[in-house]
């Protein structure tokens, strides 16, 4: 890379960015020849993970740039910041072995962009017309979530191949404007402008060759995508993706895995201060770990109830608050006999049949149920026993609260209410038991822990 190509101060009209091509199998040299000869106007920026072997064989101009973004000893890391490289308000992510008609199409596009600029985010210039369609994209990044639906008006995502027009000052705000795949990158990064995309049917790119149609450069091709859009996920924190058609694809902690985040301090974990709640894929590790224990502590007859936070999300939603990352349940302490489960001490742990660990807790005097021995979000049970007509346990919680005793009487008798789906025990008159342990209005009152604001 020569020093001075940094420096370049002439104003392009474009800059073609060529992202997506793979090592083993590509049409750089015939992309960068069409591309380069349409206009002494436009720059062409190509982008790869490692410096190009063999090398890619181009003209020499200072308006072709080979751009690699691995760190090397050698290398100044001005030379891996491809922002450096562009000298124009427009940019077009164009695919490999893909050109355009003309220029003059191109200034049409670009003419339609700066019209359209308060309407559109990016103009779509399809490969073949026929073959791109639109999908409403909504990136949910509380709940680290992507949802896709069918649309036949606006338009968050282009589906086919094409290549994107837009301005530069529109990428570079993104987290990570050219993290590959390029075209879902954008899309995912550019739904949170809310600002839909055009599909612009008179301007055309012209496909040049056909790329893997060899079968194994083809898997080869597929794989890598995939790994691609796994670490796109990972790096934008997305932990399920919900298609248009129903299905969903979990990209987040599993049975295998640990959980998504560290140690709890103070009650407020650390995806809070990130403005996110519990990822979903914990909470749906919580929910299958709650249908587990309450059918066994069922099948041992033992008398059990929601507790805390836990029954409070079930009085506000049926659910597990957002933001929590447990479930707390209390027990007769004199149940407990019934249930093999129970016949732990604090050294043996006792792994069921379907890979959830029962523990005693070494905090205190209760009991723990891991998802599994690797991810270890739980459900904690509580023992508890009347004293006089209170109920009272030997551990209590500082942290909490809400850790307190209450009258018997709101178990006797226990009612029901719906939590993850499950018909759940619970103290009768759910109320006024939530606000005899946290306080008035706490059901429509929702709160942060630790916290005064109000979060709904």
């Amino acid at each position: 890379m020569k020093p001075d190509n940094i420096q370049r101060q002439t104003r392009q009209e474009l800059t073609v960015i060529i992202r997506e091509y793979e090592e083993f199998e590509n049409n750089l040299e015939n992309t960068i020849d069409k591309l380069y000869g349409l206009s002494d106007r436009m720059d062409i920026v190509i982008i790869s993970d490692k410096i190009p072997y063999p090398p890619i064989k181009h003209t020499s101009s200072d308006r072709i740039t080979f751009i690699s973004l691995e760190s090397t000893i050698k290398k100044s890391i001005l030379t891996t910041r491809p922002e450096r490289f562009i000298r124009s308000d427009f940019v077009l992510f164009m695919p490999d072995s893909t050109s355009m008609s003309s220029w003059y199409d191109m200034q049409e596009a670009i003419d339609l962009l700066i019209k359209s600029t308060k309407l559109y985010s990016a103009i779509v210039l399809p490969v073949l017309p026929s073959q791109v369609n639109c999908q409403k994209l909504k990136f949910d990044v509380k709940k680290w979530t992507v949802i896709y639906t069918d649309s036949e008006s606006k338009c968050d995502m282009v589906i086919g191949n094409h290549g994107i027009l837009t301005k530069t000052e529109s990428i570079l705000e993104f987290t990570d404007p050219f993290i590959r795949p390029l075209h879902l990158s954008f899309y995912i990064q550019n739904s949170l402008n809310d600002y839909p995309v055009l599909i612009y049917y008179k301007t055309v790119l012209s496909s040049l060759r056909m790329l893997f149609s060899e079968p194994h450069n083809s898997w080869k091709h597929k794989k890598l995508e995939d790994q691609r859009r796994q670490n796109l996920f990972k790096n934008l924190g997305i932990k399920l993706i919900k298609h248009a058609n129903g299905n969903e694809e979990w990209f987040g902690c599993s049975k295998h895995t640990a959980r998504c985040f560290d140690t709890v301090v103070n009650d407020m974990p650390e995806y809070l201060y990130l403005g996110r709640w519990t990822p979903p894929c914990c909470h749906k590790a919580l929910k299958e770990t709650v249908h587990h224990v309450f059918e066994i502590l069922s099948d041992c007859g033992a008398r059990f109830w929601l507790e805390g936070g836990s029954l409070l999300g079930a009085a506000r939603g049926g659910d597990i608050i957002p933001w929590d990352y447990d479930v707390d349940i209390g027990i007769y302490k004199d149940d407990l006999s019934k249930c093999e489960e129970f016949k732990i001490d604090a050294k043996n742990a006792i792994i069921d049949e379907d890979g959830f660990v029962w523990e005693k807790a070494i905090e205190g005097e209760f009991y723990r149920v891991q998802y599994s021995e690797t991810n270890r979000l739980h459900v904690d049970i509580f023992p508890f026993y009347s004293k006089n007509g209170t109920m009272t346990k030997n551990t209590w919680m500082k942290t909490h609260r809400q850790d307190t005793e209450f009258p018997e009487s709101f178990l006797k008798p226990l009612t029901k209410i719906q939590f993850v789906g499950l018909d759940a025990p619970a103290p009768n008159n759910v109320k006024k038991f939530l606000e005899y342990k946290f306080g008035k209005g706490v059901i429509e009152n929702p709160k942060y822990p630790n916290s005064q604001d109000p979060h709904s």
